[in-house]
């Protein structure tokens, strides 16, 4: 993965309160950069705030992968690049990377997959991923339609 793969970019600073005894980030801060990436992501597509919420309230996570390549400090400010690998029925993949931006350096990389599910959250049942939504994220990743 390289940055230029990627189709979307935020900025994250490093919080004091999110490093660890070593003075680096600890490492569960980087599910929460993720969650900050895929957000901003989401936001950015322009479609209205009502229909995200709503969506971001029924999505799951259910499962997260994280390769740690170099460590980042109190400060610095990471780029996290986002992107939709894969979109099923009702699941999509979503792939990151972060990097230094004064030096570079590769931060992290990770993987996380998300199911959407009906709107009353009772019975659990998979929902198909909306179609606005595709479309928003095939216009944003050069998919073809």
């Amino acid at each position: 993965m390289q940055p230029e793969d990627f189709a979307f970019r935020t900025t994250i600073r490093v919080r004091y309160a999110e490093t660890d005894a070593q003075r680096v980030v600890y490492y569960a801060h980087y599910l929460t950069y993720m969650e900050v990436v895929r957000w901003d992501y989401l936001r950015s597509l322009d479609l209205p705030f009502e229909f995200l919420r709503d969506f971001w309230q029924r999505h799951f996570t259910v499962e997260v992968r994280c390769s740690y390549k170099s460590p980042a400090r109190f400060n610095d400010v990471l780029e996290g690049y986002g992107r939709v690998a894969r979109i099923g029925h009702s699941s999509f993949d979503f792939e990151y990377l972060f990097v230094h931006q004064d030096d570079g350096r590769r931060i992290a990389t990770g993987q996380s997959i998300h199911v959407l599910l009906d709107r009353d959250g009772e019975g659990g049942r998979p929902e198909r991923v909306p179609e606005a939504l595709r479309a928003a994220i095939a216009a944003r990743e050069g998919w073809e339609p």
